[in-house]
């Protein structure tokens, strides 16, 4: 593990010892300047080191206006593509123990700091030519429905279900409908991607659904994170029951939120780990880049290249077939050791509980950083759908997920 690393854990342990009684992350904190160690410590995280060239380049192109590093920029992005793999793709450290890519994931920033912006251009641009594209092939089984139940004058009764799109981002959709919609998506074996300008929103309406609602929201929430399936029959307003269902899901999630609604929704713990399931991202804390001068031709084209390379990228892990990707032995070794570092942290009777819950989902964590920064490359072709996740990547994930903590 990296040394800086290394010695800022430390440092926090040592100070969970020393305030014990106060449970005082923040002081901790305080006392210890780890906001300036760690503001530096995520110099080493550049866009080139992260992502594979090309894409490297542009993606800090589109991002340049915008308060956005290397790290906040390429996790956004990775947690994007992540709910375009297919269901069925894993990421294995040995035989027993494997996650889905997919990814929640908090972009923190006050009010301002163009939040919606730049999920806009890592989020939404690169998905919607595959989802215009997704209508528009729904468009067309529509009209075949149409013609094939006129031409064997079927009845509305009679009618088989019209069609569903493919939807791989949702940004506004209520618990029970996600339920059809995930059933849907598991028939064609496609994941998918819920997306909020607001994530203090979503959550909020989990903590409702728990007090005042049927209490499943959460229990969703939960279970979407490491891709369970859901048997649920649902009793109609004729007494009949209708059951919805679906084996596997892959669902990533992505909301912006500001750090005072964050300390808000999260308290001092997280008993059901509802927020050890996120990788939050602090945007940097700097101004926008406006330009004075228009961009010149080239300038402009230069843009639309590098729009182009996010979405091809988009295609091509879209276009990849579902598959298991394994870590090398020296990953697996490594990464049991550096799991055993971040458990035994937990154990401390001076960690709080949501730093314990934290730590104890590293594991799951670290393993879909490193698949997707796989998989990003098999689909640059880095690297070939049949090579291990190799030591390096893993080191790095492990550096990426220690820095987010």
């Amino acid at each position: 593990m990296d040394g800086g690393v290394m010695d800022d854990l430390e440092a926090i342990v040592e100070a969970n010892e020393q305030l014990c009684s106060e449970r005082d992350v923040e002081s901790a904190a305080e006392a210890l300047g780890l906001d300036d160690q760690l503001a530096k410590g995520r110099d080493q995280f550049t866009f080139d080191r992260i992502l594979p060239p090309d894409l490297a380049a542009a993606v800090e192109l589109i991002t340049e206006p915008y308060p956005v590093d290397g790290l906040s920029g390429s996790v956004i992005l990775l947690n994007n593509y992540s709910g375009l793999n297919k269901i069925k793709t894993r990421i294995y450290s040995d035989e027993t123990s494997s996650v889905h890519p997919n990814s929640y994931v908090a972009g923190i920033g006050a009010t301002g700091l163009a939040k919606t912006p730049i999920h806009d251009e890592l989020g939404r641009k690169p998905v919607a030519p595959l989802q215009a594209e997704a209508f528009e092939d729904w468009r067309r089984q529509c009209d075949q429905w149409e013609v094939s139940c006129r031409e064997q004058k079927l009845k509305k009764a009679d009618r088989p279900p019209k069609p569903k799109p493919l939807i791989l981002q949702h940004n506004n959709i209520t618990d029970p409908a996600l339920v059809l919609w995930l059933e849907h998506h598991a028939t064609k074996g496609v994941g998918t991607h819920l997306t909020f300008d607001e994530l203090s929103g979503h959550l909020q309406s989990l903590v409702h659904d728990t007090k005042r609602g049927r209490g499943t929201a959460e229990a969703q929430f939960l279970s979407l994170f490491d891709g369970g399936a859901h048997i649920e029959i649902r009793v109609g307003v004729d007494g009949g029951g209708e059951l919805r269902r679906f084996p596997d899901s892959l669902v990533s999630l992505y909301g912006g939120i500001q750090p005072e609604k964050l300390k808000e929704l999260m308290g001092s713990k997280d008993v059901t780990g509802k927020f050890a399931r996120f990788l939050f991202v602090r945007l940097p804390i700097q101004p926008l880049k406006l330009r004075k001068q228009k961009r010149t031709p080239q300038e402009v084209q230069d843009h639309a290249n590098a729009r182009q390379v996010l979405k091809d990228y988009a295609r091509k892990i879209y276009c990849l077939a579902p598959k298991d990707y394994w870590f090398s032995q020296p990953a697996l070794e490594w990464f049991v050791d550096w799991f055993d570092q971040h458990q035994r942290r937990a154990l401390l009777p001076a960690t709080p509980q949501v730093i314990q819950a934290m730590l104890n989902k590293a594991s799951a964590q670290i393993r879909r950083v490193a698949g997707m920064l796989h998989i990003v490359r098999v689909a640059g072709g880095v690297v070939q759908p049949d090579d291990p996740i190799s030591l390096d990547l893993v080191q790095l994930a492990g550096a990426m997920v220690d820095q987010l903590f």
